[in-house]
């Protein structure tokens, strides 16, 4: 279950997913996004994690094996919707996770630099030289992050 299921990343995990034969499913918020998600290899599930129960959070996360957060409020928002998306629904997310129980772990993507010193994605994308990052690439969508 993947937290912000229609940002960038969320949707470029999606694709990687589907593309490797596991099931996944995004969270997201405004159910106009469920067809972007579903065209990423994944299903739609609708939820306002700054509205939302941590035993409606939990609920949905049911049977996932693994929950990741990747969800934010984006560059133009304010710092109010930052406290409400990028810390306390993470916060949110965690807890709820914990009360649902997924066999995996809960994870907000990170930053962390690779072998030669370059900033990636761990396990998303790789560095051919320093400095550079590539783009996977996935057969369904032709760029994951482009779908």
């Amino acid at each position: 279950m993947i937290a912000g299921g229609h940002g960038k990343i969320a949707l470029l995990l999606e694709c990687l997913l589907a593309e490797r034969g596991d099931q996944a499913a995004g969270l997201i918020r405004n159910p106009v996004h469920a067809a972007d998600v579903h065209k990423a290899g994944a299903e739609a599930a609708v939820c306002d994690l700054e509205a939302a129960s941590a035993g409606d959070v939990a609920e949905l996360l049911s049977g996932a094996d693994v929950v990741v957060f990747a969800a934010g409020a984006g560059a133009g928002s304010g710092a109010g919707r930052k406290d409400s998306v990028d810390r306390a629904a993470c916060v949110l997310v965690a807890g709820a996770a914990g009360r649902a129980g997924p066999a995996g772990s809960c994870r907000s993507p990170r930053w962390e630099p690779d072998v030669h010193g370059a900033d990636r994605r761990r396990g998303v994308a790789g560095a051919d030289q320093p400095g550079a990052v590539r783009r996977r690439r996935c057969r369904r969508h032709g760029r994951c992050d482009d779908p």
